[in-house]
C-alpha cells in the first residue's frame, strides 16, 4: 500500500458507535459483529434465496423493500477532522485501526465496500445471480441422473468436481453480496461514508446465517436478537496482544472528562481487545492513544 495518502484518506480506519459503553465493551472484548441489513432487486434475493424455483418466491417480496441482513463490522477510511457527518449518524465514540495492519491481518474478510449506481452494474447482479441459480440447479439434476438414485458416489471424480465448483461458485457470490452497497439512498450519499467491511461468510453456523429475502421492518425488529446469539456464539474480531499497541491507532470519547474512566478501564480491566495478561507498559501505550472529539476540534 502506498504510504502518501491524501486529505481524503486516513492512515487508519475508523469504527464509530454511539455510547461510551459500547467502545467501555469494544476496549474489553474487541469489536463484534452485528448484522447489517442491505436491500437487493426482488429477482437478485429470489435467486439466491429459493434457487431451486425463484420464480414462485420472487412474487413474495416487495420489490422496494427485500434484501439481505448480514453480520458484519463497518469501518471508515475519512481523517477524524472530516467526520462532522458520520459523527452525526454513527456516533461520537471512535476506535481506529493501523490501516495497512488491519487488511494485511485480516486480508481474507476485510475490503472496499462496492458502491453501486450504475443501472447496467444493478443489471449485471441480476443476471450473475441468474447464473448462480442456474448453476444450482444443473448440479441438483446431474446428481439425480447418476446411478443408484441419485446416491452421491465417494470416489466419482467428475461429481466432486462438480460439487467443488459449485461450493466456490456460491461463496463467491455471497463474497460480493457482502461488499455491494447502494451509492446514495433518501438523498444520503453513502459513497462520502468511505466505507470498509469485515463480515461472517455465510453458513458458519447458526448463530451467523445471513438472513436471505427479508424486509427492513422484519430486520428492525429481530436484529436485537440476533445480535444477542452472535455476542453469545463469541463473534469478535481481535487479534494477539502482541499486536494491540501496533493495531490500535487512536481510542476516541466525546469529552475530556472520560478520558479518565478511559484510562481506568484500561488500566484495570481483566481482558483489553479479548487478550488478558497485558503488561502495565502496553496498558499505558495504549492509554496513550486516548483523545476526545472536543479536543480534536479545539486542535486541529
Amino acid at each position: 500500500m502506498k504510504k502518501h495518502l491524501n486529505n481524503i484518506n486516513a492512515s487508519s480506519l475508523f469504527h464509530f458507535t454511539r455510547k461510551f459503553n459500547t467502545l467501555q465493551s469494544i476496549i474489553k472484548n474487541g469489536l463484534r459483529f452485528s448484522f447489517a441489513f442491505e436491500h437487493f432487486s426482488a429477482r437478485a434475493i429470489s435467486n439466491l434465496d429459493c434457487p431451486t424455483n425463484p420464480d414462485v418466491v420472487i412474487n413474495t417480496y416487495t420489490k422496494e423493500d427485500v434484501g439481505v441482513a448480514i453480520p458484519m463490522i463497518s469501518f471508515c477510511d475519512i481523517p477524524l477532522t472530516r467526520t462532522t457527518e458520520h459523527i452525526y449518524k454513527y456516533g461520537e465514540y471512535v476506535i481506529g485501526f493501523d490501516k495497512d495492519f488491519i487488511i494485511e491481518k485480516f486480508s481474507e474478510i476485510i475490503n472496499p465496500v462496492i458502491y453501486i449506481h450504475s443501472k447496467n452494474l444493478k443489471d449485471a447482479f441480476d443476471d450473475i445471480s441468474n447464473i448462480y441459480s442456474e448453476s444450482h440447479n444443473s448440479l441438483c439434476k446431474q446428481i439425480i441422473d447418476y446411478p443408484d438414485k441419485g446416491r452421491l458416489q465417494k470416489n466419482n471424480d467428475e461429481l466432486k468436481k462438480l460439487t467443488s465448483r459449485y461450493i466456490d461458485r456460491k461463496f463467491f457470490i455471497q463474497f460480493v453480496i457482502g461488499l455491494m452497497k447502494p451509492y446514495g439512498d433518501n438523498n444520503v450519499c453513502f459513497y462520502n461514508e468511505r466505507e470498509w467491511r469485515a463480515f461472517i461468510p455465510n453458513g458458519m453456523d447458526y448463530e451467523s446465517e445471513w438472513k436471505f429475502g427479508i424486509t427492513k421492518e422484519y430486520y428492525d425488529l429481530n436484529r436485537n436478537d440476533w445480535n444477542i446469539e452472535l455476542s453469545d456464539a463469541n463473534y469478535y474480531l481481535t487479534f494477539e496482544k502482541e499486536l494491540l499497541t501496533k493495531g490500535i491507532t487512536h481510542i476516541v470519547v466525546r469529552n475530556e472528562s472520560q478520558i479518565i474512566k478511559m484510562i481506568e478501564i484500561i488500566m484495570n480491566s481483566k481482558k483489553v481487545f479479548g487478550n488478558i495478561g497485558l503488561s502495565e507498559t502496553e496498558r499505558l501505550v495504549l492509554t496513550s492513544k486516548i483523545t476526545s472529539f472536543k479536543k480534536i476540534k479545539k486542535d486541529y
